[in-house]
């Protein structure tokens, strides 16, 4: 039997991811990539992303079928803030479902060849490891290598920080704390896990990962390798492609609002921080109007909106960022980080707003770079958000020399190519491995 033979038989691949939009999105782009390349590719995803990956010829299936999409994110994520309780409280819930998707991943991979997990799922190296089977850990935010030489900025611990004047003994407290917080987030992780038969791994380091490959998908920009991150994490760099997988109808009033005069100001919050807007977009009008400038709102379907038609603005539940971005003047927006990719790209400063998770620490990374203004959530106010803007528009805020080399930089980043590549490089180390037994035999 050739070896190219064998290859293809081992590229039927389940990719595993949940979570808001922007944490299903990338993983869209993967598996129309491998599909180019000939494999066979289903998705598990959350009910509130089926439709989604669905209108994407991709085949999928949710392992929280139960549940209404829109009803779930309102009840499990409104009220959303920026403290340290707020942040465990949403990781709690995310570990929602998690026996749902264990099982819904143990029935359908049997049939498969590779798993790729990402970082929002915990279920997919928990069947792996159960199964026997291959897998790929995949993230895409820093924060997914958790690194005690450059640790993430935690909003609430901010005396964790590595530019803190704490001495050495630091970093081995800040991994006693991530020890004992997933302990008490992931309560249900640990019970699977001992019905499964397996021993305790930790699930937001050795049980994280994989002996196999670790796919990192973001700029290096943000964050770079580091001796403490995995074996056998390969930075693939962030995968642009993400936000072309448009899963709306094309938007002509958008199109003919931005070609009919100056450059906009986009504001724009995360999928699921759509839910809970707050007075976001009230405030966003009023320091449109004192600024005299043309906006672009991106808002949740249902979520009402009170726009004096004489005002400048477009209002919009979609946008090909990578297309808006290139033709505003600065983006506001939640830190997500397919977000802040996309106006680094387009060489757009960002005000970001940091509302939970690690939101904050790519806020601080993005500040740190000199590409964004950063104003948490909580403290947001029409004074502080005029302000920030006016920076923005003036240039006082951002280094423009670094903002052209980043942009620069991430233009170059193909990370959606790099992924597939090592993906079906492991594929044929499989391929030959299969082919040894086999002439064994």
């Amino acid at each position: 039997m050739k070896l190219s033979n064998l290859v293809k038989q081992l590229s039927k691949i389940l990719i595993c991811t949940r979570g808001s939009l922007g944490d299903v999105l990338p993983y869209i782009a993967l598996a129309h990539g491998l599909q180019k390349n000939g494999h066979q590719v289903l998705m598990v995803v959350n009910a509130s992303n089926f439709g989604v990956v669905n209108k994407q010829g991709i085949e999928c299936v949710a392992f929280d079928v139960g549940q209404a999409a829109d009803k779930q994110n309102s009840k499990d994520f409104k009220g959303l803030t920026q403290s340290l309780l707020g942040s465990l409280k949403v990781l709690r819930k995310l570990g929602k479902h998690l026996r749902q998707e264990v099982a819904c991943i143990q029935r359908l991979a049997p049939s498969f060849d590779l798993i790729l997990g990402s970082q929002t799922s915990l279920a997919a190296p928990l069947v792996a490891r159960a199964l026997g089977k291959t897998w790929v850990f995949s993230g895409v935010s820093p924060m997914a290598f958790i690194s005690f030489i450059d640790p993430p900025y935690l909003h609430g611990l901010r005396w964790l920080g590595k530019d803190s004047m704490l001495p050495n003994w630091w970093k081995a407290v800040l991994q006693w704390f991530f020890l004992k917080l997933s302990d008490v987030i992931y309560v249900d992780y640990r019970q699977i896990e001992q019905e499964l038969g397996l021993p305790h791994e930790h699930p937001l380091f050795a049980g994280r990962y994989s002996s196999w490959l670790n796919l990192a998908l973001f700029s290096p920009l943000l964050a770079r390798p580091q001796a403490d991150w995995p074996a056998k994490t390969i930075q693939c760099g962030f995968v642009k492609e993400t936000i072309r997988v448009a899963h709306q109808t094309h938007d002509v009033g958008l199109e003919n609002f931005l070609a009919s005069g100056p450059a906009p100001v986009v504001f724009t919050l995360g999928s699921v921080a759509r839910v809970d807007p707050q007075d976001f977009y009230e405030l966003a009008l009023k320091v449109i109007a004192k600024l005299g400038v043309r906006a672009v709102l991106i808002k949740r379907e249902g979520v009402p909106l009170n726009v004096d038609p004489s005002m400048p603005v477009h209002v919009c539940s979609f946008a090909d960022y990578s297309v808006l971005f290139r033709a505003c003047q600065c983006v506001v927006h939640h830190g997500g980080v397919a977000t802040l990719m996309q106006a680094m790209a387009a060489n757009k400063p960002s005000l970001i707003l940091p509302r939970t998770l690690d939101q904050f620490d790519q806020a601080a990374r993005a500040k740190k770079v000199g590409v964004a203004e950063v104003l948490p959530f909580m403290k947001l106010s029409e004074l502080l958000l005029l302000e920030g803007i006016k920076r923005l528009l003036t240039g006082s805020s951002v280094e423009d020399d670094g903002s052209k080399k980043n942009t620069k930089s991430i233009l170059q980043e193909d990370g959606l190519r790099f992924a597939c590549l090592e993906i079906e490089r492991l594929l044929l180390k499989l391929g030959a491995n299969n082919a040894v037994l086999f002439e064994i035999r």
